[in-house]
C-alpha cells in the first residue's frame, strides 16, 4: 500500500545532500532554495497523514496552518518562513 507520509518524508531525505553539497560549494542561494522545499515536503508529509488533498502551493506559513503544525512553531521559524515566502504563491 502507497504511504504518502513516506513518500514525502522520502523526499526530503532525497534533498538533503543537495542541500548539503550546495553549503559546501558556497552556493547559499541555491542552498536556501533547497531547504525551502525541503522544509515544504516535510510540512506535506505531515498534511498527507490527516488529509488526502495536497495543494498545489509553496507558501510555508500557509501549508503549517493546513498541516495543523503552525501553532508549534516559535516565533523565529514563524519569521523566517514569512521571509523566505516572498515570491511564493
Amino acid at each position: 500500500m502507497f504511504n504518502k507520509t513516506e513518500y514525502w518524508l522520502e523526499l526530503c531525505d532525497d534533498d538533503i545532500p543537495v542541500a548539503k553539497a550546495m553549503l559546501q560549494s558556497k552556493n547559499y542561494l541555491w542552498m536556501g532554495f533547497i531547504c525551502h522545499l525541503i522544509t515544504e515536503k516535510a510540512l506535506k508529509a505531515a498534511m498527507a497523514s490527516i488529509t488526502d488533498e495536497m495543494p498545489k502551493i509553496h507558501h510555508l506559513l500557509k501549508l503549517a496552518n493546513m498541516a495543523q503544525v503552525n501553532n508549534d512553531l516559535s516565533e523565529l521559524p514563524k519569521k523566517s518562513a514569512w521571509q523566505a515566502n516572498a515570491f511564493a504563491n
